[in-house]
């Protein structure tokens, strides 16, 4: 993951860029995007050297929320996915969304609270606004960035922004 991570092969993965692209389910070994047939670009050439050989991809999205995508990629070592096991990673990845939700388990409270500090709020001012403890409303941010990964509550409110659980206010004169 270090190597994909810092050369930053999310951008020429071929994988990555059929669940961009597509929704269904796949082997990688039928995932043709011409544009990265350079060798110099063999993604997948370096995921076999971490012995991730064969796999299979699934791309869906939300019925609810067409704007989220979801996609879960899985590989073996000894031989392609069988279709039924290839059928078995669209179901997973459907019950995964499912137990998620489409708020990345974001609850209500949670989303509100992000939406107003995007807009600026301070927590003593959220927390007067929606009658609650300053103490709550630290709870909650914090509740939020776990769930988004997020370092700041800052961090949390840009990732819900780029993920579209929020919109953000434009600013006057920003």
């Amino acid at each position: 993951m270090a190597e994909y991570t810092a050369s930053r092969y999310v951008l020429v993965d071929p994988v990555a860029l059929w669940c961009a692209a597509n929704t269904g389910t796949t082997r990688w070994s039928d995932v043709k995007v011409p544009f990265l047939a350079h060798p110099t670009l063999g993604v997948l050439a370096r995921a076999r050297a971490y012995g991730m050989n064969y796999g299979a991809v699934s791309s869906q999205r939300n019925p609810e929320h067409q704007m989220q995508r979801c996609a879960l990629s899985l590989c073996r070592s000894d031989r392609e996915l069988s279709d039924e096991e290839i059928q078995e990673v669209h179901k997973l990845l459907q019950k995964i969304m499912v137990a998620v939700g489409p708020f990345a388990g974001l609850n209500e409270e949670h989303l509100k609270v992000l939406q107003m500090l995007g807009a600026g709020a301070q927590i003593l001012d959220i927390a007067t606004s929606l009658n609650l403890s300053e103490a709550t409303v630290k709870r909650r941010i914090d509740a939020a960035k776990k769930l988004l990964g997020a370092k700041t509550a800052t961090h949390a409110v840009a990732i819900a922004a780029m993920r579209n659980l929020i919109a953000l206010e434009k600013q006057e004169g920003v």
